[in-house]
């Protein structure tokens, strides 16, 4: 296998800056070179050979006491550690010596596969890069993920976007901020799914390592879909800046920077989900050969399904002030009405209601 691992002592360099982090002027400029070094050390012990445009590449990094995030660390050490010179429009590299011809792939969005964890102890960090195989494809470069660890925490790119996964769930009703609310009004509303549909929510912290900003909400940066198991895919709901937590509209993530950002979609409650998928959209000059990352999905169940004629479970479906949403609907849409049941699936079938948001 062609890897490489390595010990870089101090803090790595953080993404971040407004200038590029090759920059002799950049803040961090010494944590570059201390990179730079300890990766040139270790390419002539390991007899590293660096990858190629059309290998994928998995980058493992453990950072001990680390003072950044985890977003900004992962951002600044894959571009530290690219090719540099076909970099060079970005900012001059002189001051860097031969240290600008140090490189272990060729560019940065070649990163398909990322593991980041944090350790206590002195200051300093650990780096492993090695290839990937592209299972079940012949073409180079491909983003189709069969990644065997997919717990939360993981982080995956698709060109200028890199994105890490925070947290999964399925539910019947969704809160959403309220539209044209005052400040004297409750700030949220209940949406329920509707007869026949559940909820899937995906949470995410988004890295925006593209050349330009991002509007994540009323914009259309990223193309993303669940997936089920018969290949179906699932839109996201609209009027995403109603999600607690998300961007406003028109707030524009600047390059170098990260926020937190949660899709939900409505999905039949027969979808058994399987992946989440996403991709770039923020320049079509770059290479649109590689596919969108996939990334493996398994949702954890929320609280069983008590019988139907549990009393309290009852009781809590007549609670009145949510929202029902007829068929083909979305939360946010005009014909939205108010009905006094909680718009929970009428079935008597109690083990269906029980397995209706497990899977995986």
């Amino acid at each position: 296998m062609n890897q490489i691992s390595f010990d870089v002592p101090g803090n790595p360099p953080l993404k971040g800056e407004a200038i590029s982090v090759f920059s002799a002027k950049h803040g961090q400029a010494e944590r570059i070179r201390t990179l730079l070094e300890a990766a040139k050390r270790a390419c002539q012990e390991q007899a590293f050979v660096p990858l190629e445009q059309g290998s994928s590449v998995a980058l493992t990094v453990i950072v001990r006491s680390p003072t950044g995030d985890a977003a900004n660390i992962i951002g600044g050490i894959a571009d530290v550690l690219e090719d540099k010179p076909s970099k060079s429009y970005r900012s001059a590299i002189d001051h860097l010596g031969d240290l600008a011809a140090v490189w272990l792939y060729r560019y940065d969005d070649q990163i398909k596969q990322i593991e980041y964890r944090e350790e206590p102890g002195e200051p300093g960090y650990r780096v492993t890069v090695r290839a990937l195989a592209n299972p079940g494809s012949s073409e180079p470069g491909t983003n189709n993920l069969h990644v065997t660890n997919t717990e939360v925490g993981n982080t995956f790119r698709h060109l200028g976007i890199v994105i890490t996964l925070i947290g999964t769930d399925c539910s019947f009703a969704v809160r959403l901020v309220k539209s044209g609310r005052s400040l004297r009004d409750e700030p949220y509303e209940e949406v329920a799914a509707g007869d026949g549909a559940k909820f899937v929510t995906v949470r995410t912290r988004v890295l925006n390592d593209s050349m330009v900003s991002i509007d994540l909400t009323c914009g259309y940066p990223i193309a993303n879909n669940l997936i089920d198991e018969r290949g179906r895919r699932f839109d996201s709901i609209g009027k995403l800046y109603r999600i607690p937590g998300n961007p406003e509209c028109n707030d524009n993530l600047q390059p170098g920077f990260a926020a937190s950002m949660t899709w939900i979609y409505r999905v039949p409650l027969d979808a058994n989900i399987s992946a989440y998928e996403f991709e770039d959209l923020t320049d079509f000059t770059r290479d649109r050969t590689v596919r969108p990352t996939r990334i493996p999905l398994k949702i954890p169940a929320p609280e069983p399904w008590m019988s139907v004629a549990d009393p309290e479970r009852q009781s809590a479906k007549s609670q009145p002030g949510s929202i029902r949403l007829s068929a083909g609907q979305e939360p946010g849409s005009s014909e939205i009405s108010r009905v006094s049941s909680g718009g929970l699936p009428e079935t008597e079938d109690s083990d269906l209601r029980r397995r209706l948001c497990v899977w995986g």
